[in-house]
């Protein structure tokens, strides 16, 4: 058996720890849209029971409440992974391969054999080709039904067309800046 440089096990150490930090930020971003903000969630749960690093209950659409987007008209169970990349953009092959993902743990593809769950990548990295189809700007917009990619039909084939996106671009600094606004309101 070979052992690692100290300098390898120490930048996996770095990689390891910087992602951590950066869930613990999209989680107090989503806490404070979901629960202050839009006040369409009484509750999220951090590292549910399915493993995801996420999930919150959304309540149906209010009147009168400004809407990030109009698909959000029945209430739905919001599942979350969060993966903070600096390997380049997800290609519509990376993105599959995360939601086919996992043998300890449920595949994220699994979430949405549920009509009422929607499941939403939240990274650092941008998207690329057909995967661009599936970005969004905050937790509840969502891409429409019919830009969705026709490739990932038979890996998620319980109607997924508009209950899968990706929040792209977050970087750790524009995650910052999104708490600092809400918390300086």
């Amino acid at each position: 058996m070979t052992a690692l440089p100290p300098e390898s096990v120490a930048g996996g150490a770095k990689a390891a720890l910087d992602g951590y930090e950066y869930q613990l930020g999209v989680s107090v971003l989503a806490a404070l849209r979901l629960m202050l903000i839009t006040k369409s969630a009484s509750r999220i749960t951090l590292e549910p029971a399915n493993e995801e690093d996420l999930e919150s209950d959304l309540e149906p659409a209010t009147p009168g409440r400004v809407q990030p987007s109009a698909n959000v008209a029945d209430g739905y169970k919001l599942v979350v992974q969060v993966k903070l990349r600096n390997s380049g953009p997800w290609s519509i092959t990376d993105f599959e391969a995360l939601l086919k993902r996992g043998t300890t743990r449920r595949p994220a593809k699994h979430h949405l054999d549920d009509p009422g769950t929607r499941y939403l990548l939240i990274t650092s990295a941008d998207a690329s080709g057909v995967a661009r189809d599936l970005l969004v700007q905050g937790l509840e917009e969502w891409p429409e039904e019919q830009t969705f990619p026709a490739s990932l039909s038979g890996t998620l084939p319980h109607g997924p067309e508009g209950r899968i996106a990706i929040w792209g671009v977050l970087t750790e600094r524009l995650l910052d800046l999104e708490i600092s606004d809400i918390r300086d309101r």
